[in-house]
């Protein structure tokens, strides 16, 4: 052998056109994944979201690489959907007690509704001081349902000399998976009792 000297393959005609054929399918093969894929995915906007992660990424790994299972597996992932998801709603996320004298004792309530498509179980109801408490009654939610939320802030929990600006949250913790913790604010202004 030579140095610099490079080699060609000579096909005859039968083979070239062999060869040719060979090409002609592995593109239509590669186009037909690339539909097959696209419309998945297609579809797949069109599902609730709250449909499992892992479902559709098997999907869609599968219609890249063009497997007949895709099918299926859009079966498995409507079944998946079909059962829905909870939406919790809040009348309001915030509210003002306005000017409120050291000692009052006052309450709120707040409709909290369920929007989604399957009841919300709320776990629990917290709030970030002593000095409110929060009930929900309903604590279970069914579809189209609301409960009702009773705020109760007591000024005077922290004593008579406080005074000023507060701000306070309440926490609903419930099975919503796009809002597992709903929360509620509010402020008051603590005012001195001879303040008038």
């Amino acid at each position: 052998m030579m140095k610099g000297t490079s080699y060609l393959t000579v096909f005859n005609k039968s083979e070239w056109k062999h060869s040719e054929r060979n090409d002609l399918r592995r593109a239509q093969t590669k186009r037909m994944q690339s539909k097959s894929a696209s419309v998945s995915v297609l579809r797949l906007r069109k599902l609730r979201s709250g449909c499992s992660l892992q479902l559709f990424l098997s999907m869609f790994q599968a219609a890249r690489k063009g497997i007949l299972i895709t099918f299926v597996l859009a079966g498995l992932l409507l079944a998946a959907c079909a059962g829905g998801q909870p939406q919790i709603n809040l009348e309001t996320t915030y509210f003002d007690f306005g000017d409120v004298v050291n000692g009052e004792i006052l309450s709120r309530d707040i409709l909290v509704s369920n929007d989604g498509d399957e009841a919300i179980i709320a776990q629990s109801v917290s709030t970030t001081c002593g000095c409110t408490t929060a009930t929900l009654e309903p604590m279970t939610i069914p579809p189209g349902g609301s409960a009702n939320l009773h705020i109760t802030f007591d000024s005077g929990a922290h004593g008579p000399e406080l005074t000023g600006q507060l701000t306070r949250q309440i926490f609903i913790t419930s099975n919503d998976p796009d809002q597992p913790e709903a929360m509620v604010e509010f402020t008051a202004n603590i005012i001195d009792k001879g303040t008038p």
